[in-house]
C-alpha cells in the first residue's frame, strides 16, 4: 500500500506536503470568526506553503511535531483578501499529555489569536509520509 492509500484509512484531518503552493480545485478550505456577534467568513484555494518542524511526535510516530501552513488569499464575506498561517503542535496523546495547540496571524484581526492556544476539543496528528 502507497503512502496515499495509508493516509486514506486515517479518519483524522490530515495535510499533504507538497514543494510548490498547492492549489485546491474547489473553495473547500474555509476559516470562520464569530467574535462579538459578528461572523467573517473565508474561503481559500490555495496553499502557499507548508512546513514540518519540532522534534518527534510519539503517536502516531513521526519525524516531527508542528506543521506550518500559510494560505493565498482568501475572499471574505466581509470583503477582505484575508491570508492565515497556522502552526499546529502534535503534544501526544492520552489524557496525561498536554492539550495541541494553535497559533493563528492574520492581515485580519478577526483571525489572528493573539498567541498560542491550546485546543478546546479535538486532536491534531502530524503524520510523516514516505512515497
Amino acid at each position: 500500500m502507497g503512502a496515499l492509500g495509508a493516509l486514506e484509512k486515517i479518519q483524522e484531518p490530515t495535510m499533504l506536503v507538497s514543494p510548490d503552493a498547492v492549489l485546491l480545485t474547489v473553495d473547500d478550505w474555509q476559516a470562520v470568526s464569530q467574535i462579538a456577534g459578528k461572523t467573517v467568513a473565508c474561503h481559500f484555494n490555495t496553499f502557499t506553503s507548508i512546513a514540518f518542524s519540532g522534534g518527534p511526535a510519539t503517536s502516531p510516530p513521526s519525524t516531527h511535531s508542528v506543521a506550518t501552513f500559510t494560505t493565498g488569499p482568501g475572499k471574505c464575506n466581509d470583503g477582505s483578501n484575508t491570508s492565515l498561517t497556522v502552526p499546529i503542535t502534535d503534544l501526544g496523546e492520552g489524557k496525561k499529555v498536554p492539550r495541541d495547540t494553535i497559533s493563528v496571524t492574520s492581515n485580519n484581526p478577526s483571525f489572528a489569536t493573539g498567541g498560542t492556544l491550546p485546543l478546546v476539543t479535538g486532536n491534531y496528528q502530524v503524520h510523516s509520509i514516505t512515497p
